[in-house]
């Protein structure tokens, strides 16, 4: 199978970062403002490496919740709070980071992205620093080509 370095930019040029201070409110407004290919946001630290991803997923939980909207899973006094607070960070509603790296197959990415329900993955180079990032239609048309050969 081809490595990831074959087709991660394809459709998305540059892919969406957010500093792990950063209010929640201007990470939401990043992605809504960005070409809607973007799925994710990636959270770096101080030293610009990557240590946690917010999903479209999770930032529509968040507005759900600020707009009174039931969602479908029960949540935290705690969680709700977070989602509520106008002084939410990027850092508080961050899940793990989860990436890949150029050399790795697409087959390990797709694997990746069903086992963590994800649409597309940061990828980063040696020192965990985010160089672009590889979205579920890009992996998905290699693969389709690979299968039709």
């Amino acid at each position: 199978m081809s490595p990831v370095a074959k087709c991660y930019r394809k459709l998305t040029k540059e892919p969406i970062t957010a500093h792990s201070k950063e209010l929640i409110v201007d990470v939401q407004n990043k992605l809504i403002n960005k070409d809607p290919i973007h799925r994710s946001v990636y959270v770096l630290d101080k030293q610009k490496k990557l240590i946690g991803i917010i999903t479209l997923n999770e930032l529509m939980k968040i507005i759900a919740v600020r707009k009174g909207i039931t969602t479908p899973k029960a949540m935290s006094i705690n969680r709700l709070f977070t989602f509520i607070s106008e002084d939410t960070k990027a850092e508080d509603i961050m899940c793990s980071p989860i990436s890949v790296k150029l050399t790795d197959t697409l087959e390990e990415a797709f694997e990746l992205m069903l086992i963590h329900d994800l649409q597309e993955l940061p990828v980063v180079d040696e020192a965990n620093s985010v160089i672009g990032d590889l979205n579920v239609f890009e992996l998905l048309r290699e693969i389709n080509d690979k299968i039709l050969k």
